[in-house]
């Protein structure tokens, strides 16, 4: 399977690992950014080597007056399960 791949909102897909890493590196540069999220429900498929979850998440940031900016939103988020047997996300996606 390939690399990650990231559907940001409003925002063209980032797929492989340095370009992910860019991107991040890009959001945490931002006065002011933080992110929370809180997984609601996960589902593993009865193979065991893939599984879900969806659940909200909280962005802030300031603007270019130094106020603070809330958005909220909802995502979901695939995991496969490694050789090593370490989960890794390959697909993340969410929306105000």
């Amino acid at each position: 399977m390939r690399d990650t791949v990231v559907f940001p909102p409003d925002a063209p897909i980032i797929a492989g690992k340095k370009a992910i890493r860019a991107y991040i590196s890009g959001a945490f540069a931002t006065a002011g950014f933080s992110i929370t999220w809180r997984t609601s429900k996960v589902e593993v498929s009865r193979a065991g080597d893939l599984a879900y979850g969806i659940g909200t998440n909280e962005f802030r940031m300031n603007d270019s007056k130094g106020k603070t900016i809330v958005q909220l939103g909802k995502g979901v988020t695939v995991w496969k399960k490694q050789a090593d047997r370490t989960w890794k996300c390959i697909i993340d996606i969410w929306n105000s």
